[in-house]
């Protein structure tokens, strides 16, 4: 085997394992197959816990922007929240919020922090 197809070979065994994790993980989290408060606290010092929480925050801040457009243009009513022109979120962003409320201990072990992102998105951003 040359050096590239060893190369190759170690890189693809490391994105297995890196992807193996992240199942793992998913599957493990919450019978409810619904990320809580619970599963937060008990897992937000893991690695694999914030590479997940990176692609599963990205596709949470995905669908309640294209919630946002479709509630905004096509149904002409008022958007969950209200971002500044021009301004965006990412997963970090999101992850700061989720950290802040949960640090807060406002909200109790069972909800979920897709209920949390969107209240403080609701807080941070308020449509006025």
């Amino acid at each position: 085997m040359g050096v590239s197809a060893r190369r190759n070979s170690c890189a693809t065994g490391k994105l297995f394992n890196i992807a193996s994790g992240i199942v793992a993980f998913f599957c493990c989290v919450s019978a409810e197959a619904t990320l809580t408060v619970r599963d937060h606290i008990q897992n937000v010092s893991k690695a694999e816990y914030q590479a997940s929480m990176n692609i599963w925050l990205d596709g949470v801040i995905g669908a309640l922007l294209a919630s946002n457009a479709d509630l905004k243009l096509t149904r002409k009513v008022s958007p969950l929240f209200c971002m500044p022109s021009g301004s965006s979120i990412n997963s970090a962003d999101a992850m700061k919020l989720i950290d802040k409320e949960v640090g807060s201990h406002r909200w109790k072990d069972s909800v979920p922090l897709t209920t949390i992102l969107l209240d403080a998105l609701q807080r941070t951003y308020p449509c006025n």
